[in-house]
């Protein structure tokens, strides 16, 4: 049975995905918004297709080989990292620029697993995962990890 994405058991849904820069500078807030209201949030991911809203680029050692985006693209995304940075430093957190699109389903699915089997601890699955991440100390793709 697939969920109905606009209804929930809980007050607020919250669509999150691990590699958005957006949903990082977010996490932190609205688990004390959570932690305030004393209820817990449906939380859920949504993996984003970032390459078909903002086009893709491939990085290494620090520059662009191959890339499939528009000037306006670019400047989008430049933008979009300027800004999430800023809310970052606000919130003490590093917020490195990715050197690829990530496939963030792992990272995703651990979201659901967590929340089906411990939900208590998903604010410590969230605290650990994005901060690591953001910082490039996480590979999100490994299953390992």
């Amino acid at each position: 049975m697939t969920p109905d994405a606009l209804t929930s058991h809980a007050p607020v849904i919250v669509y999150v995905d691990i590699k958005s820069p957006y949903a990082f500078v977010a996490i932190k807030p609205t688990l004390a918004l959570e932690a305030a209201a004393g209820v817990p949030f449906d939380w859920r991911p949504l993996t984003l297709d970032i390459p078909s809203y903002l086009g893709s680029a491939k990085k290494s050692a620090g520059k662009v080989v191959e890339s499939k985006r528009s000037a306006a693209q670019w400047l989008a995304v430049k933008y979009a990292y300027k800004d999430a940075r800023r809310y970052a430093r606000r919130q003490g957190y590093v917020l490195k620029g990715t050197e690829k699109i990530w496939d963030s389903s792992i990272a995703n699915i651990g979201i659901l697993w967590v929340a089906a089997t411990a939900r208590e601890r998903l604010p410590n699955y969230l605290k650990e995962v994005y901060p690591k991440f953001w910082r490039r100390e996480l590979d999100i793709e490994d299953v390992q990890v």
